[in-house]
């Protein structure tokens, strides 16, 4: 997109794809642009401790497997790109590798942001992630789900003998369960502020959202 994108492109860019075979959403700005969002996450209110809502407040994120499989949302609110769509951007990661951005804001912190190395969702009746090294601002809570399969209310995948989508009312790649878990529902109270582990505490996060994009490898 050249070095100078902010004058060129509006911040987000809805395009056409060939490989999801749907519209996809690009940030042009963030670090030269490129990135490919496939998860824009919910926004908490601490005026009630049951109230939550996302970008706009009207996407459920508690839904089955069929619904992460195919997408939901929109593209100019709250959305879940797919599962197969993530997995036929990504199907040929072994030749192209991807970074993978989680950008996030906590109550305490503006932004955070993390660059795990060489996303590949592979294993395409789970769903499994693979990922490199870490780099960022945020603390590292994704790289514990490495390896591991997506898992709903209605198809669990996860290490614990309970089920992890059914106790965070959410969808992950859980193991047992989570240090990040950013599709959960976002109840927040003083025992149950769980959203993203930096490392040394969990934090409800405010805003998240999710991308990638091709690493140019010379």
């Amino acid at each position: 997109m050249g070095n100078d994108v902010t004058k060129t492109y509006p911040p987000y860019v809805i395009m056409s794809h060939d490989g999801p075979k749907r519209q996809i959403l690009c940030d042009t700005h963030t670090d030269g642009g490129g990135w490919i969002t496939f998860q824009i996450g919910p926004i908490i209110s601490t005026q009630s401790n049951f109230l939550q809502r996302r970008v706009k407040g009207d996407v459920d994120f508690y839904l089955d497997w069929t619904s992460y499989r195919e997408g939901f949302g929109s593209l100019t609110g709250d959305i879940w790109m797919g599962n197969e769509a993530l997995y036929n951007l990504t199907i040929k990661c072994r030749r192209r590798k991807h970074s993978f951005s989680v950008v996030l804001e906590y109550p305490q912190e503006a932004c955070a942001r993390i660059s795990p190395r060489g996303l590949c969702s592979n294993i395409p009746k789970r769903y499994r992630l693979q990922f490199g090294s870490y780099s960022g601002t945020g603390g590292d809570g994704m790289t514990y789900h490495g390896g591991a399969s997506v898992s709903t209310f209605d198809r669990d995948n996860d290490q614990r003998s309970g089920s992890c989508a059914v106790s965070s009312r959410g969808a992950w790649w859980y193991k047992s369960c989570y240090r990040a878990d950013l599709n959960r529902e976002w109840v927040v109270t003083e025992t149950n502020t769980h959203g993203w582990y930096d490392g040394r505490t969990h934090w409800p996060v405010s805003f998240s959202e999710m991308k990638m994009r091709r690493i140019h490898v010379i």
